[in-house]
């Protein structure tokens, strides 16, 4: 069957959260400027790769849009567990639209840092 919400699917690179608090938050997926793309684009999470690399302590990452006074959580908080890896997939993530780039930050980092890679489809 056609699947007619389809769009690019998009991996982006891996993103280093070096520091703690919404006023750091960081991009980790880039709206696209696709010549080929028209009208408005949005951006639907599918998969989210996160490892704590000796951060010390559990934490919290937010995942959403803006930054500091002007983020916005578009998803639940996930917990990360210190020098663990996490690999949410489609059925694990909440479907959430996202009309403008991803943003995310952890709650602590302590003396290591966290990586974050996420996976979209990108419609428009």
């Amino acid at each position: 069957m056609l699947n007619l919400l389809s769009g690019i699917r998009r991996q982006g690179g891996v993103v280093n959260l070096p520091a703690a608090g919404v006023a750091n938050a960081v991009v980790v997926m880039a709206e696209s400027v696709f010549a080929s793309m028209v009208g408005n684009k949005t951006q639907v999470l599918k998969r989210i790769k996160i490892r704590s690399n000796g951060v010390g302590a559990d934490t919290w990452v937010h995942i959403g849009t803006g930054v500091g006074g002007a983020f916005i959580d578009r998803i639940p908080a996930l917990r990360l567990v210190n020098n663990t890896t996490d690999d949410y997939v489609e059925g694990d993530i909440p479907e959430s639209e996202f009309a403008a780039s991803i943003t995310a930050y952890p709650e602590a980092v302590g003396a290591g840092s966290i990586d974050i890679q996420v996976e979209v489809d990108e419609r428009g």
